[in-house]
């Protein structure tokens, strides 16, 4: 039996490694490069709460998705395993896949600007 175990174990790391390595990601530093947008709206008139949406419209998984964001000092924390931020960034957390989309929201009695700044697409 652990025979078989090991040989299973071997067959599945033969054929996950090679995947995992050849990955090819690289870092964008342009809007057009980075192939994502960024769309914002009230979630209903005169709530103060925004609703953000990330489209990833790229043919590759985008991650280290940071947007350039100063100032951005939300009433209450957005939940922090969808993103991250300083005085100046928004670091989104979660991987976004091929032509997938993200969203998180945050109150705040106006709206903050937005922009990408970059991240990693991996194919």
């Amino acid at each position: 039996m652990a025979k078989v175990v090991k040989f299973i174990f071997f067959i599945l790391l033969f054929f996950i490694l090679p995947k995992e390595g050849s990955s090819n990601c690289f870092s964008c530093f342009t809007l057009a490069s980075c192939g994502f947008s960024v769309h914002q709206y009230e979630n209903r008139p005169g709530s103060e709460q925004w609703v953000v949406k990330i489209t990833n419209q790229y043919g590759c998984s985008q991650k280290n998705i940071i947007l350039s964001c100063p100032g951005f000092k939300p009433r209450f924390k957005p939940d922090p395993s969808l993103i991250t931020y300083d005085a100046e960034n928004i670091y989104v957390q979660p991987i976004i896949p091929a032509y997938g989309i993200m969203s998180f929201t945050y109150n705040s009695a106006s709206q903050f600007n937005m922009d990408p700044l970059s991240s990693i697409a991996c194919c």
